[in-house]
């Protein structure tokens, strides 16, 4: 039987420019996000659900599937598709 660490997520590395940043996720993938909105994201950790290419939360006690829309435009995850962006 093989033992796994599920301890807590690494946070995200940063690359800042003049009004954009970019997030590094720890398995390589990137997101792009305004600079004026890392200041609302930037205590957490996140990364790229390949599947629907949405960025979310990394999966926790508190913050479990939370996509990064909602938090910038502080609104639920479940409304996020129902917005006209």
């Amino acid at each position: 039987m093989s033992s796994r660490n599920f301890g807590t997520p690494k946070p995200n590395n940063f690359d800042f420019y003049d009004n954009y940043v970019i997030g590094h996720c720890n398995n390589g993938n990137t997101f792009t996000i305004d600079i004026d909105d890392y200041e609302k994201i930037k205590h957490r950790t996140w990364t790229v659900e390949t599947r629907f290419n949405h960025v979310i939360a990394v999966s926790n006690h508190k913050y479990k599937s939370q996509r990064i829309e909602s938090i910038i435009l502080d609104v639920p995850t479940h409304n996020i598709d129902k917005l006209r962006l």
